[in-house]
């Protein structure tokens, strides 16, 4: 992922910073920089807290699961003692939980899309309004307006692609923290240190 993702889109990065550094001045390198920082910091952001939503959703997620495994094995006793009302108000308000941490996901997700887009609207508006001056006045061209149109929409393609691959690796960090806690579980039943050999003899 290091070498196939992040080091080509850091040497893009790199070579865009330059030639416009070099072409067109510290302004145009700044604002392709500032836009960077923006894009990063605003997506690291709204990721981490879309990762408490994430876990919220696990945890109801988890929980549910182990109401209707209890629900079910203990189905006699439920149905015996009319609790049938009672275990589904439970279930109902766990998930409306659920259901409430999805729903703040998913907007959260919709803001950083949101975010991201105007970002990138921005910092492509920006650059077109100084390019469009500069020809006015006589210092460029149509073919460096289009150059620079190009170049920065073509930067922002790897740095799109970098944030979903963050957001991804957060999901996966959720998940993972939930595997190292099934591993982290104590058994209920232990066997003793002493505890002697099972031996198996035969009936007959």
């Amino acid at each position: 992922m290091i070498v196939t993702t992040i080091i080509p889109s850091l040497v893009e990065f790199g070579v865009t910073g330059v030639l416009l550094l070099w072409m067109y001045g510290p302004s145009y390198f700044f604002l392709f920089s500032g836009s960077i920082w923006a894009y990063t910091y605003y997506t690291k952001e709204v990721a981490n807290k879309r990762k408490e939503h994430i876990q919220q959703q696990n945890e109801s997620d988890k929980v549910g699961d182990l109401m209707i495994n209890e629900s079910m094995q203990n189905f006699l006793l439920v149905k015996s003692s009319s609790a049938e009302n009672f275990e589904k108000a439970r279930y109902y308000s766990l998930m409306m939980k659920y259901m409430n941490s999805y729903t703040d996901s998913q907007t959260v997700l919709a803001r950083l899309n949101l975010g991201q887009k105007f970002i990138t609207a921005g910092c492509m508006s920006l650059s077109l309004f100084m390019s469009s001056c500069a020809v006015l006045n006589g210092t460029l061209t149509l073919g460096d307006v289009v150059f620079l149109q190009t170049i920065l929409g073509m930067a922002f393609v790897p740095l799109f692609n970098l944030g979903n691959l963050y957001i991804k690796f957060q999901e996966s960090i959720v998940e993972l923290k939930d595997v190292v806690k099934l591993l982290e579980v104590k058994r209920v039943v232990s066997e003793l240190p002493d505890a002697a050999a099972l031996e198996w003899k035969d009936p007959t």
